[in-house]
């Protein structure tokens, strides 16, 4: 069963407030988006592993990566929308041979390899298996004026996260699909659903957060600091 990794990576990122996209600062002396990779690139089982970047940070992030992980990650151009940028690594030819892909965001460092297989054993299941949380808050539909329309039952409900994963094929066909129909999507399940296929959901991971705003920041930081997150997922090759 030969697996692959797809990391959108080319997005600015405007919420964190920072000018250079928050992948590539440095998060506690080793850039974000070499944490991430490094989850997949100490993983025995996975193979080919590509990152869609900016056009405008495409050789900055050629450089980072092969000092960090050289041979084992292939560095692409992303599109003006992660969907877009998805597609493209969709079709690149060192995903012809595999059997399954996961995509996972560029900056969730916190993933773990638990996690990761107990996906690959659903999507091998269900062609598709992704990770979710329970809401603990109620969860409320409003109109455009702040009027609520109507209360979800929250236990039906769940906070969607990466790495998403599926059969190749099913999600080349899907992608397909949606880019055909011109129809835009927030995530790869929701590309999945709209081609018509089901989706499944298992337990996600607390700590495996995206970082988003220096908030998160502030607690990856600390997260480091506690050695809460096992030590496989911080550790890196080489001597940085």
């Amino acid at each position: 069963m030969s697996k692959a990794v797809i990391i959108p990576a080319a997005g600015s990122g405007s919420r964190f407030g920072s000018a250079t996209p928050k992948q590539y600062l440095s998060l506690k002396a080793t850039p974000l988006l070499v944490r991430t990779l490094s989850i997949f690139t100490q993983m025995p089982e996975v193979g080919p592993i590509i990152v869609a970047v900016s056009p405008s940070m495409l050789e900055q992030a050629k450089e980072m990566i092969e000092d960090y992980h050289p041979r084992r990650v292939i560095v692409c151009e992303g599109g003006t929308e992660r969907q877009y940028s998805i597609a493209s690594c969709l079709a690149h030819p060192a995903l012809d041979s595999t059997d399954f892909v996961m995509v996972h965001d560029a900056v969730r460092p916190f993933a773990t390899p638990a996690l990761i297989r107990r996906l690959l054993n659903g999507a091998k299941s269900h062609g598709a298996c992704i990770p979710g949380l329970p809401l603990s808050d109620t969860t409320k539909e409003i109109d455009e004026k702040g009027i609520v329309l109507h209360t979800h039952p929250r236990e039906r409900l769940r906070r969607i996260q990466t790495p998403q994963v599926f059969r190749t094929s099913l999600l080349r066909d899907a992608y397909e699909f949606v880019n055909s129909k011109k129809i835009l999507t927030t995530d790869d399940a929701s590309v999945v659903e709209a081609f018509g296929q089901p989706v499944f959901v298992i337990d996600g991971d607390e700590h495996n957060f995206k970082i988003t705003t220096q908030s998160d920041w502030d607690q990856a930081e600390r997260i480091i600091d506690s050695g809460i997150v096992d030590a496989i997922n911080l550790r890196f090759i080489g001597s940085h």
